[in-house]
């Protein structure tokens, strides 16, 4: 199904299923995907892309069974924003994928509020050049590369968020990215593992009140496993999604200290 040429659509209340491919909504147009199911999109294609200056709208709804390389595909200047819906059981290569133009010019945007994305093959969210992702209380898990694969700095803000069961819980190559108050837990390699510029990682929960392990600046930590260009310190001594008091943190040569609002 295109959606294309300065055009508008909205599909609501509804279930589509067993296709070869998706939605292509480009050229200055726009889809709103509003409580409806896709599920089982056997094609290489995506079961959602847009491209050339266009959005797409999804809330309020399940995606199941994407066996395209991307199942969401987001470039060329456009715009995604995805909530309240669950997405899971991807079978290509990126479960969401978020890039600017191939010249590097064009921004597109991607905004995940209230939402999970469990169970893929291979990665969940990819994000590189010219792309700005902001996710608010989304959940990643069970895939079997990384939750969240990025490089060639793109600008990526995860609050309120939690990434857990898969090998790189956050992989990057070059990427500004800031998470807080959010849970990083039970990645089997890595929590975070970042080569190129510092990750801003302070005030989550990594596990344990322990925090994350890093060879140097915490050693004894028993959590998640980070690299070297983390900024993890300090981290929250219990799950924000659990614990909704004032948070204790912890910083490596202090007993403990307590953050009081007023």
């Amino acid at each position: 199904m295109d959606i294309s040429n300065n055009s508008y659509a909205s599909i609501t209340n509804s279930v589509i299923k067993n296709l070869f491919s998706g939605v292509d909504v480009y050229e200055n147009s726009e889809l709103n995907f509003e409580n409806s199911i896709m599920e089982n999109i056997t094609g290489i294609s995506s079961a959602f892309a847009t491209y050339n200056n266009s959005k797409i709208n999804i809330s309020s709804s399940t995606v199941n069974e994407i066996n395209g390389d991307y199942a969401f595909d987001v470039f060329n200047n456009s715009n995604m924003t995805i909530s309240d819906s669950l997405l899971e059981n991807f079978h290509g290569q990126y479960a969401i994928d978020v890039f600017g133009d191939d010249n590097g010019y064009a921004t597109s945007t991607l905004e995940i509020t209230n939402s999970k994305i469990n169970n893929g093959d291979k990665n969940g969210l990819f994000v590189y050049r010219r792309a700005n992702a902001t996710l608010n209380n989304v959940e990643i898990s069970n895939f079997l590369w990384s939750g969240v694969y990025t490089y060639a700095n793109p600008q990526i803000t995860i609050t309120d968020s939690t990434i857990f069961n898969n090998d790189y819980g956050i992989e990057s190559y070059g990427a500004n990215i800031n998470i807080s108050n959010s849970t990083i837990k039970d990645n089997y390699s890595f929590g975070i593992y970042n080569s190129g510029q510092v990750t801003k990682a302070t005030n989550n929960w990594w596990g344990s009140d322990t925090g994350p392990f890093h060879t140097t600046k915490n050693a004894s930590g028993t959590a998640n496993r980070v690299s070297n260009y983390v900024d993890f310190i300090p981290w929250l001594t219990s799950d924000p999604k659990i614990e909704k008091n004032i948070p204790v943190i912890i910083i490596p040569g202090v007993m403990g200290t307590q953050l009081l609002k007023g």
